[in-house]
């Protein structure tokens, strides 16, 4: 996972349908080409006989040999991977978990989300996945999306049973 810190924006396009634009900043790219150096180290490990560098036809693949993560040659084929770095159309990136699109905070100026996960524009309306992280994690965030989802799940079904729900 790469905790990201780059930027994007969606707009609209001539059809009202919605284009995604998004920059990898330097580091993001240097990290997520780090993280494919460690899977590749990983892969030899376990027993890989070839790799290729993703999105990358004009790389060599690399044939591994009896001395595996310890070979000169992959040494070198890793270096040469790092040097080449994230290229802009090499492959497609996606997020799994859309964390700090809806952020919880203790204020409207801060956050989308009360921290009982109620929206601050709509009463009722509650939000309890990742999105209401303040940011996104850099690790697998299902235990505390649980943590979440059961708390902002004991807000809804305490106002259910006060009678407190416009709406529910």
């Amino acid at each position: 996972l790469n905790r990201d810190s780059g930027s994007g924006h969606v707009a609209e396009d001539s059809r009202h349908w919605p284009r995604v634009s998004y920059n990898v900043s330097k580091k993001d790219a240097k990290h997520i080409v780090e993280g494919l150096v460690c899977a590749a180290k990983i892969m030899v490990a376990a027993g890989a006989r070839e790799l290729r560098w993703p999105g990358d036809a004009q790389q060599p693949a690399f044939k591994v040999g009896p001395l595996g993560v310890s070979d000169p040659r992959f040494v070198t084929w890793l270096q040469k991977l790092r040097t080449l770095g994230l290229q802009k159309t090499m492959t497609n990136l996606f997020s799994a978990h859309q964390m700090g699109t809806c952020r919880m905070a203790g204020s409207s100026q801060l956050g989308a989300t009360k921290p009982t996960g109620e929206t601050w524009e709509v009463r009722d309306l509650f939000v309890s996945d990742t999105s209401t992280f303040p940011t996104p994690s850099g690790s697998n965030p299902m235990p505390t999306c649980a943590a979440v989802a059961f708390n902002v799940a004991q807000e809804v079904i305490a106002r259910l049973r006060n009678g407190h729900a416009s709406r529910l």
